[in-house]
């Protein structure tokens, strides 16, 4: 009886030190992040500078997960490995350091265990009601993006009011083998009624088959332009446009966001932009770790080429004279 009681109690401390990701955390030093860059550069002189990313036509502010310890970081020295001019950026997260507090938020207990380094909008909302912007981004994961799990890489987060809550208007996730985009609340007209109805809505973008490499990262760069008019009738518009294509990949015409008056809409969202990955927890399970290996640490992704503006012209020329 006392020894199956010991053995119930070592299985419990067992499971607690697998779930709480940050007993065993990897160490977050300039060296080590360093260190991921040189080797995916093939490159030993490279060196790193911990930074926030930064967007033409727009100014961030850390958000959840940024630390400044170069867990996000401009990468110098390896202009070949850039999508436009000398240099890019380079995100590691890892689930052991999952943040457990965040204003009482805990993500390594949120979306099936979540870890993530972002920046956000200083002087949100990126866009207000009818808004209309370009937003261009040049992404690229490195090692351990194409899996089951969610990896989302920007959103436009909009609050509830009342609710101490929100949701995303867009997210643009990698998952599997593809890059997706993720409508949480768009409406959907119900032609017997004549009204619309929310609907969380997932489209492929991408599909990365034969372009993943043996990290589970991409072998090339993604170039993904976003048109976006928030408004809540039939005039919203998102429409995405990948790697240099004139017609969009995806298009959305219709509400963005409820406008029915008892679910408290915002009209407003602020743009985030940095590596966030859900369900690491599952991931962390002997099935997963047997076909994938050890995927919840050392997750890697480059941007670069980070622009906002009014008109296509004008947001891409801007990506033209990146340097």
């Amino acid at each position: 009886m006392k020894k199956n009681l010991i053995t119930k109690i070592l299985a419990i401390i067992f499971l607690k030190l697998i779930f709480n990701s940050n007993t065993f955390a990897v160490e977050q030093t300039k060296a080590r992040y360093e260190k991921i860059a040189q080797e995916f550069t093939k490159n030993n002189n490279v060196k790193i500078k911990p930074s926030m990313l930064k967007m033409k036509g727009l100014s961030f502010k850390e958000s959840i997960g940024y630390l400044g310890k170069g867990e996000m970081a401009v990468v110098k020295g390896s202009q070949e490995s850039a999508f436009k001019g000398k240099e890019f950026y380079q995100i590691v997260i890892d689930y052991s350091n999952c943040v457990k507090d965040y204003y009482g938020h805990n993500d390594c207990n949120h979306s099936g265990g979540v870890t993530r380094s972002e920046v956000r909008d200083k002087n949100k909302p990126t866009f207000s009601k009818g808004t209309e912007k370009w937003i261009h981004y040049a992404v690229r994961p490195m090692q351990n993006f194409f899996d089951s799990r969610k990896k989302h890489i920007s959103q436009c987060y909009a609050k509830i009011p009342g609710r101490g809550g929100g949701y995303p208007t867009f997210f643009l996730t990698f998952r599997d083998n593809y890059l997706w985009v993720n409508l949480q609340q768009a409406g959907i007209l119900n032609s017997s009624t004549g009204n619309y109805n929310q609907k969380s809505i997932w489209a492929k973008l991408k599909n990365f088959d034969g372009k993943i490499t043996n990290n589970f990262g991409a072998s090339e760069w993604t170039s993904i332009l976003v048109h976006m008019i928030n408004r809540s009738d039939k005039k919203g518009l998102i429409e995405i446009f990948i790697d240099g294509s004139e017609k969009p990949t995806y298009k959305f015409e219709g509400p963005l966001y409820s406008s029915h008056s008892k679910d408290k809409p915002t009209t407003k969202c602020y743009l985030k932009i940095g590596a966030v990955a859900e369900n690491n927890k599952r991931a962390l399970q002997d099935d997963i770790k047997e076909k994938f290996g050890d995927i919840t640490e050392n997750m890697v992704v480059w941007y670069d080429s980070l622009v906002i503006g009014k008109t296509r012209k004008k947001v891409m020329d801007n990506v033209d004279k990146d340097k």
